[in-house]
């Protein structure tokens, strides 16, 4: 086993280094803070039998003694492990500091760019096979979908043939890999939170649900409650939408707060939560979510996400929003996007159910349930507007004349 130490002005650096002199192979093997900058030890020709040595005796990977291979005798001492081409989010290190996220951050983009990679090469592999195959890979691209689950769609496919046949069948696939939220809160109540990065519209959203329910099943059967305590006028906002909903609005300045007026609401059936829109890197992420896990609460929470944020920043918000374990998701924004696949790809990679879509800031008409046919539907249309798209591949998927004009 090859073991080597960099030291670098930040972890970033370091496991660029890494990266570039070991490969995706390598393990980093321990992180730490040193004068002016960090240190990294990595390893290559690593041993899987290491991961079993954590199971002796009760131990945790922390606990984990790894091997001195090496002239470097503090290598020996205990360190997590972790491989560069792993979903490092399947490890918890105990007492994580901020490069050590940073660390988890940047394995994760390697493992992004790899995937980018291998499906270019399989792009490339289509292309010289089968022509139609690749030019139907290149629509769903120009859709906004990411090179590898076009990929994947297409090699799905059996068989080469006409391609207006095979653009129905990979729509056909789209459909069904959408995750859909089919009992959400509309119909069975209860008590939401909305999460999510500023600036997507939660405040927004949360009128439309709430005016949507008041409609439904009478406006004493909601209430609204912020907890947003960091933006200017978040409350006044609030209090907007309930007066002209005509439905209650508090506000809960501590976690203490939320119980009382949960208990005070204790009539109603459906109860949406307004929280502060804090970045997805933000630290007060967490003192967020402790509040809204408080045992005595049933919260599921429901995370939004516009439709104008790119894929990878998408990716990057689900997983920084994690910890508040979020049951389904809500897509802000659709009629401000010009396409709309690179946030649809995004849910299907992280297998996060969508309950809803927004599209204008009417309220409560500009919310719908998701509905997987109308949203590919919905994209491909958006999408021939937007590009080059032939029509004709868009009539192909036979959905009649509601596909330019499906309302989601």
């Amino acid at each position: 086993m090859k073991i080597k130490r960099y030291f670098e002005k930040n972890a970033k650096t370091a496991i660029q280094m890494v990266r570039d002199e070991l490969g995706p192979d390598a393990v980093i093997m321990s992180n730490k803070k040193v004068d002016n900058g960090v240190e990294i030890i990595a390893a290559i020709d690593y041993d899987d039998d290491i991961f079993s040595l954590n199971q002796h005796n009760g131990k945790s990977n922390t606990d984990y003694r790894p091997y001195a291979d090496s002239d470097d005798n503090d290598i020996a001492e205990n360190k997590p492990v972790c491989r560069i081409n792993t979903d490092v989010n399947k490890y918890e290190v105990a007492g994580q500091t901020d490069d050590i996220r940073e660390l988890k951050q940047q394995l994760n983009s390697i493992r992004e760019m790899l995937e980018g990679q291998m499906a270019s090469f399989a792009w490339s592999g289509i292309g010289l096979k089968s022509p139609g195959l690749a030019h139907v890979i290149k629509r769903l691209v120009g859709l906004g979908f990411s090179e590898a689950l076009s990929t994947e769609l297409v090699m799905k496919l059996p068989y080469d043939g006409d391609e207006k046949h095979i653009w129905r069948h990979v729509l056909e696939e789209l459909v069904n890999s959408i995750p859909i939220q089919k009992n959400n809160i509309l119909t069975s109540g209860g008590i939401v939170a909305l999460i999510g990065p500023t600036g997507v519209g939660k405040t927004t959203t949360a009128a439309k649900l709430a005016a949507t329910y008041a409609i439904q099943h009478g406006k004493r059967k909601v209430g609204l409650i912020t907890i947003d305590n960091y933006r200017v006028a978040a409350y006044e906002q609030m209090k907007v939408y309930g007066k002209i909903i005509d439905i209650p609005v508090r506000m809960a300045e501590s976690g203490s707060d939320l119980v009382s007026i949960l208990h005070d609401y204790d009539d109603k059936e459906l109860i949406i939560i307004d929280t502060a829109g804090l970045g997805q890197y933000d630290r007060q992420n967490t003192d967020q979510a402790a509040i809204l896990d408080q045992d005595s609460l049933n919260v599921k929470k429901t995370l939004v996400i516009s439709a104008t944020t790119q894929y990878k920043a998408i990716n990057d918000i689900v997983r920084s929003f994690d910890c508040y374990s979020p049951e389904d998701c809500i897509i802000t924004k659709m009629d401000e996007s010009p396409t709309h696949g690179h946030v649809i790809d995004a849910i299907c990679k992280n297998n996060l159910p969508l309950s809803f879509i927004t599209d204008g800031q009417e309220v409560p008409e500009d919310i719908h349930p998701a509905v997987a046919h109308n949203l590919i539907s919905r994209t491909v249309a958006t999408g021939t507007r937007n590009s080059d798209l032939p029509s004709d591949l868009m009539i192909a998927m036979n959905y009649g004349e509601a596909t330019a004009n499906a309302n989601v």
